[in-house]
């Protein structure tokens, strides 16, 4: 009985053996077969000779053309150049020849005769007052036929004088007056309400043509001896047709003594 088991501890070590040499055969052929595939592919991946140039390809058709691109941005304008230097003056011209003289315009209307002289005495100025007032006035609102003062458009045509007792004032105004296509108006001075000056008439009441015609106008006034203290001044008109303009105008107004 002794025997028979040593004889199958015998067997087991040898079948033990003989499975380790078969898994080290497998593991060598393994090992042989990795390196055999490492070498085969090293020497197929080895570049060959490059082979013959082969026979170059019939063209093909040119094929449609692409789509346009969309327009690129606009680029920066560039800065202003330097202004170039100034041209040469040009030479003066020839001057134009005279034109022809103007047609002599209509002769004023005669003035009122002058201040009586006092009596071959002379008379001593005292004081003179001046106003003068350059802008026109048209008169064409006034009521036809109706006097008015002339400071109800200019206040410097009423003026008030203090003068001393039997003193007198000599009052002179001096103006012109455009009408056109008729026109005209009548004037005075009056000193207190007292004493008028002769009335001036001015302008033309018949239509004529659209030229403008201008009148000269000249009023006078001497009063008599006055008491002394305040006295008034006042410009008068009326229009009598049309629509006449009154031009610049001159107020002088003088205190004298009496002979």
């Amino acid at each position: 009985m002794v025997r028979m088991e040593d004889d199958s501890y015998h067997d087991s070590i040898q079948m033990s053996g003989a499975k380790k040499v078969t898994l080290l055969v497998v593991v060598v052929g393994l090992v042989f077969g990795l390196f055999s595939g490492l070498i085969g592919a090293y020497v197929f991946a080895r570049t060959g000779a490059q082979g013959i140039q082969g026979e170059q390809g019939i063209q093909g058709e040119t094929g449609p053309q692409g789509l346009q691109g969309p327009q690129g941005i606009p680029g920066l304008q560039g800065e202003q150049g330097i202004q170039g230097p100034a041209g040469i003056q040009g030479e003066t011209g020839t001057q134009g020849e005279q034109g022809i003289q103007g047609i002599q315009g209509m002769q004023g209307v005669q003035g009122e005769p002058g201040l009586n002289g006092l009596n071959g005495i002379n008379s001593t100025i005292i004081q003179v007052i001046q106003i003068q007032n350059f802008a026109s006035a048209s008169l064409g609102a006034y009521t036809i036929g109706k006097w008015y003062n002339m400071s109800v458009f200019d206040d410097s045509m009423r003026v008030t004088i203090n003068v001393q007792d039997k003193s007198r004032i000599c009052v002179e105004f001096l103006s012109s007056v455009v009408v056109t296509g008729g026109g005209a108006i009548s004037l005075r001075t009056v000193v207190d309400n007292q004493f008028t000056s002769t009335i001036c008439y001015a302008g033309i009441s018949a239509a004529g043509s659209s030229v403008a015609l201008t009148f000269p106008v000249q009023v006078k006034l001497l009063t008599n001896a006055l008491s002394a203290g305040e006295h008034i001044v006042e410009m008068q008109f009326v229009r009598d047709s049309g629509t006449p303009i009154l031009m610049e105008r001159s107020l002088y107004v003088t205190e004298m003594t009496s002979p």
